[in-house]
C-alpha cells in the first residue's frame, strides 16, 4: 500500500439526513474518492460524540497534489454535488502532513480528534517538542496516533489519537498524574486546543 503523504480533514455542520444516515448520505463522495488516484486505504466519518450535529471526514492521500488532482478534475462537481446532501451549514477543510499510524489512529474504537493553533509569540520549533510529546504518549487503550501541522498554515496542527473506546479516555483523563496535568499546563501555555472525540465509520 501507498504511504499517506497528507490527510484531508473536514470539518463540518451536519445535515439532518447526515445525522439519520451517514453512510448512506456520503456513499456519493465515497464512491469518487476510492475511484481517485491517489487515495490510500479507507475514508473515515463520522458524528462528534460531544456535539453530534457537527462531523468530520478524513481522507489519507499520497500527497496533497494528489487531492488537488481530483479537485481540479471533471469529477469534483459531481462530488460536490453529493458533499452538499451531508452539509448543513459551515464547513473548513485542511490538509494535515501525517506523521504516525493512519489505521490504528482512524479505525480505533473511538478517535480523539485535537485542533491546536500556535499561540501569538510562540516559536513552533518550541511548539513542536510539546506536540511531538503528545503524538509518542503511549498508555494503556491507545492504539496509535496520526499528526502534523496543516499545509495551509504552519502554525496550525491536527493529532488524531486512537482509543479503545471514549470512556477509557475519558477515564484516563480522570487518572492523570500531577506531572500529566502539569504537562498540560504546559501545552495551554503555548498552545489554543480544540478537542472532541469521533467513532469513525471506515469506508
Amino acid at each position: 500500500m501507498s504511504t499517506v503523504g497528507v490527510i484531508e480533514a473536514v470539518f463540518f455542520t451536519a445535515s439532518d439526513a447526515y445525522k439519520k444516515d451517514p453512510a448512506g448520505t456520503f456513499k456519493g463522495v465515497v464512491d469518487i474518492l476510492h475511484d481517485t488516484p491517489g487515495l490510500v486505504g479507507s475514508v473515515y466519518h463520522g458524528l462528534v460524540h460531544e456535539n453530534p450535529d457537527d462531523g468530520v471526514l478524513f481522507v489519507p492521500w499520497t500527497s496533497y497534489e494528489a487531492h488537488q488532482a481530483l479537485i481540479n478534475s471533471s469529477r469534483y462537481p459531481e462530488l460536490l454535488e453529493h458533499f452538499k446532501k451531508a452539509i448543513g451549514g459551515e464547513m473548513k477543510m485542511v490538509h494535515f502532513k501525517a506523521t504516525g499510524d493512519t489505521p490504528a489512529s482512524l479505525g480505533a474504537g473511538a478517535t480523539e480528534v485535537a485542533r491546536f493553533t500556535v499561540k501569538p509569540g510562540v516559536a513552533v520549533a518550541d511548539a513542536t517538542v510539546l506536540l511531538e510529546q503528545v503524538a509518542g504518549f503511549r498508555v494503556p487503550g491507545v492504539s496509535g496516533t496520526v499528526w502534523g501541522y496543516t499545509v495551509e498554515d504552519e502554525r496550525e496542527a491536527v493529532v488524531a489519537a486512537g482509543w479503545s473506546s471514549i470512556e477509557v479516555h475519558q477515564e484516563a483523563m480522570k487518572g492523570s498524574s500531577p506531572e500529566a496535568a502539569a504537562f498540560v499546563e504546559k501545552l495551554l501555555a503555548v498552545l489554543e486546543i480544540k478537542m472532541v472525540h469521533v467513532k469513525f465509520g471506515k469506508y
